[in-house]
């Protein structure tokens, strides 16, 4: 759409439906008058023109790092009550689908506290027919009780403000934030001790245990 002015026209560019739903880029302009006289082509190159109306999506899988231990004795998984119990290091990955992906717009807390961007491994995905794909990876090694949580923040908001509700990329389009559900890892073998009492012929049986469940404990007697 072309508008006269004092100083020459101006323009109006409107991109067709099937354009604007994702573009990322630069605009470059030339013009020809009735003479046939062409411009050299002129690039806006100090703005990023962005159209994004499609939410990115989200997956996460999480599981053993190794399959084995160190001692090449195979790892142990899991689940009471939506707990789940690993016996190793835990790997999370974290897989993105959106165009207008960048590394530093995801934040991963773990127990509410923020993880160090350096912590987190993204690149973008290499398997065939896989478009605007991108892969993030951690490992929990500490024992301890966990909670993962993943989100993406929208540039517009500061980023020093880790208790913004994060469900929104970088055009405000809502993407469901991810909590995992309680993980505890737990590499330390139980001990367990008799104490006999002669007398009241009695015997105590001593567990430690960080994680004790008493549905755990088999006793057999000869």
């Amino acid at each position: 759409e072309d508008n006269k002015t004092e100083d020459g026209y101006t323009a109006t560019l409107t991109l067709k439906e099937s354009k604007a739903e994702q573009y990322r880029g630069y605009i470059s302009f030339t013009a020809t008058d009735n003479a046939g006289n062409t411009s050299d082509k002129v690039t806006d190159k100090g703005n990023i023109f962005v159209l994004d109306t499609i939410s990115p999506t989200l997956q996460v899988e999480y599981g053993f790092a190794d399959t084995q231990d160190d001692n090449g004795k195979d790892n142990v998984e899991e689940t009471v009550s939506n707990i789940h119990y690993y016996s190793d290091d835990v790997k999370f990955t974290f897989k993105v689908t959106e165009a207008n992906f960048f590394a530093e717009d995801i934040l991963i807390d773990v127990n509410k506290q923020l993880l160090a961007s350096d912590k987190v491994q993204w690149s973008p995905s290499t398997i065939e027919g896989e478009t605007d794909v991108y892969y993030g990876t951690f490992t929990l090694s500490d024992e301890g009780q966990y909670e993962v949580s993943m989100k993406y923040l929208d540039e517009t908001e500061s980023q020093d403000n880790s208790n913004n509700p994060m469900v929104d990329d970088i055009t405000g389009e809502k993407l469901v934030t991810y909590i995992s559900e309680k993980i505890i890892i737990d590499k330390t073998t139980p001990t367990i001790e008799f104490t006999h009492n002669g007398e009241a012929q009695t015997i105590t049986v001593t567990v430690t245990e960080e994680n004790f469940r008493a549905t755990d404990i088999s006793l057999d007697t000869t």
